[in-house]
Protein backbone atom coordinates (compact mmCIF):
# COMPACT_ATOMS: atom_id res chain seq x y z
CA UNK A 1 0.00 0.00 0.00
CA UNK A 2 2.88 2.12 0.64
CA UNK A 3 4.59 2.37 -2.93
CA UNK A 4 5.79 5.98 -2.82
CA UNK A 5 6.20 8.35 0.43
CA UNK A 6 4.01 11.01 1.04
CA UNK A 7 7.43 13.16 0.44
CA UNK A 8 7.87 11.50 -2.44
CA UNK A 9 4.60 11.82 -3.26
CA UNK A 10 4.21 15.73 -2.70
CA UNK A 11 7.49 16.64 -4.49
CA UNK A 12 6.01 14.27 -8.09
CA UNK A 13 3.33 16.24 -7.95
CA UNK A 14 2.71 18.81 -11.01
CA UNK A 15 1.30 22.53 -10.69
CA UNK A 16 -2.14 21.45 -11.99
CA UNK A 17 -2.18 18.31 -10.43
CA UNK A 18 -4.31 16.92 -7.59
CA UNK A 19 -8.13 16.27 -7.62
CA UNK A 20 -9.76 14.87 -4.84
CA UNK A 21 -12.39 12.06 -5.74
CA UNK A 22 -15.34 10.15 -3.36
CA UNK A 23 -15.01 6.77 -3.57
CA UNK A 24 -16.03 3.60 -2.07
CA UNK A 25 -14.71 0.47 -0.15
CA UNK A 26 -15.19 -2.32 -2.33
CA UNK A 27 -13.10 -4.83 -0.23
CA UNK A 28 -10.68 -4.50 2.52
CA UNK A 29 -8.20 -7.61 1.96
CA UNK A 30 -6.14 -6.29 -0.03
CA UNK A 31 -7.69 -2.88 -0.12
CA UNK A 32 -9.74 -1.58 -3.02
CA UNK A 33 -11.95 1.22 -3.51
CA UNK A 34 -13.87 2.57 -6.62
CA UNK A 35 -14.27 6.24 -7.49
CA UNK A 36 -18.20 7.53 -7.41
CA UNK A 37 -19.50 8.16 -11.04
CA UNK A 38 -16.88 5.26 -12.12
CA UNK A 39 -17.46 2.42 -10.22
CA UNK A 40 -15.51 0.40 -12.98
CA UNK A 41 -12.67 2.40 -11.79
CA UNK A 42 -10.93 0.41 -9.28
CA UNK A 43 -8.26 1.74 -6.93
CA UNK A 44 -5.70 -0.65 -4.46
CA UNK A 45 -1.81 -2.14 -4.46
CA UNK A 46 0.55 0.49 -5.79
CA UNK A 47 -1.56 3.00 -6.94
CA UNK A 48 -3.27 3.60 -3.22
CA UNK A 49 -1.56 5.13 -0.36
CA UNK A 50 -3.42 4.58 3.30
CA UNK A 51 -1.83 6.92 5.90
CA UNK A 52 -1.99 4.88 9.58
CA UNK A 53 -5.30 6.72 10.47
CA UNK A 54 -7.48 4.73 8.53
CA UNK A 55 -5.92 1.30 9.90
CA UNK A 56 -5.88 -0.62 13.07
CA UNK A 57 -3.15 0.29 15.34
CA UNK A 58 -1.48 -0.26 18.32
CA UNK A 59 -0.66 2.80 21.04
CA UNK A 60 0.77 3.13 23.97
CA UNK A 61 -1.03 5.05 26.94
CA UNK A 62 1.03 6.77 29.78
CA UNK A 63 -1.33 7.79 32.26
CA UNK A 64 -0.69 10.33 35.81
CA UNK A 65 -2.03 9.34 38.72
CA UNK A 66 -3.36 12.55 41.08
CA UNK A 67 -1.38 10.06 44.16
CA UNK A 68 1.78 10.32 41.94
CA UNK A 69 3.42 7.53 39.76
CA UNK A 70 2.49 6.52 36.53
CA UNK A 71 0.79 3.67 34.77
CA UNK A 72 1.21 2.39 31.08
CA UNK A 73 -0.52 0.45 28.88
CA UNK A 74 -1.29 -0.63 25.60
CA UNK A 75 -4.50 -0.45 23.11
CA UNK A 76 -5.57 -0.89 20.06
CA UNK A 77 -6.87 1.44 17.98
CA UNK A 78 -9.61 0.34 15.28
CA UNK A 79 -10.15 2.67 12.42
CA UNK A 80 -9.45 0.62 9.22
CA UNK A 81 -11.87 1.06 6.50
CA UNK A 82 -14.34 -1.80 6.03
CA UNK A 83 -16.46 -2.08 2.99
CA UNK A 84 -18.80 0.31 2.48
CA UNK A 85 -16.85 3.27 3.78
CA UNK A 86 -17.19 6.42 1.79
CA UNK A 87 -13.42 8.03 1.44
CA UNK A 88 -12.38 10.73 -0.07
CA UNK A 89 -9.12 10.25 -2.25
CA UNK A 90 -6.36 12.90 -3.60
CA UNK A 91 -5.20 11.66 -6.69
CA UNK A 92 -1.94 13.02 -8.74
CA UNK A 93 0.48 11.69 -11.10
CA UNK A 94 -2.60 12.10 -13.99
CA UNK A 95 -4.43 10.12 -11.62
CA UNK A 96 -1.83 6.75 -11.34
CA UNK A 97 -1.88 7.44 -7.65
CA UNK A 98 -4.33 8.33 -4.85
CA UNK A 99 -4.16 8.91 -1.02
CA UNK A 100 -6.94 8.28 1.34
CA UNK A 101 -7.30 11.45 2.77
CA UNK A 102 -10.37 11.40 5.17
CA UNK A 103 -13.30 9.63 5.60
CA UNK A 104 -16.82 10.75 4.66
Amino acid sequence: MMGLSLKSMIQSMQVNDGTIHEGTVQNVNPIEISLTGNERFHISGAMLIVPQAYSDYNIEVEIKRESGGTYKTTGTVHNSLQQGDKVALLSFNEMKNFIVIGKM
